[in-house]
């Protein structure tokens, strides 16, 4: 099993409690298993809240949620920057304007998108 397969059913209570104490020591001493174990944090948050967790899979994380309130915490603000960022794919509409790109948009993107990301085609 690799270091992200362990993270994953770490964070969703699959591992026996010898395992999870073997693996709590590997994260806090290698930097490799700390990094899996942000990926598979990252992973499964990203698929809960797209809604891509199996049941079972899902009611596990919702337990989680519970017990954790840093990583609920964490959702919460995931959850924010998804629905922004699907609010802005929405608003926004890009139009040639002879070498330049033109942004229409009604939020988020402010001055940034201007500046840094649009630049002459």
């Amino acid at each position: 099993m690799s270091i992200y397969e362990q993270s994953k059913d770490y964070f969703l209570g699959h591992l026996p409690e010898s395992e999870q104490l073997n693996f709590e020591e590997e994260y806090f001493s290698n930097s490799e298993a700390l990094m899996a174990l942000r990926a598979a944090c990252d992973d499964l948050i990203d698929d809960y809240l797209r809604g891509k967790l199996a049941p079972q899979e899902h009611q596990q994380f919702e337990q989680r949620l519970n017990e954790l309130p840093a990583l609920r915490e964490k959702v919460e603000t995931d959850r924010a920057l998804l629905q922004a960022l699907e609010s802005t794919r929405q608003t926004i509409a890009l139009e040639k304007n002879g070498n330049y790109k033109t942004v229409h948009r009604t939020g988020l993107w402010l001055n940034f998108g201007r500046k840094y990301v649009f630049q002459r085609a």
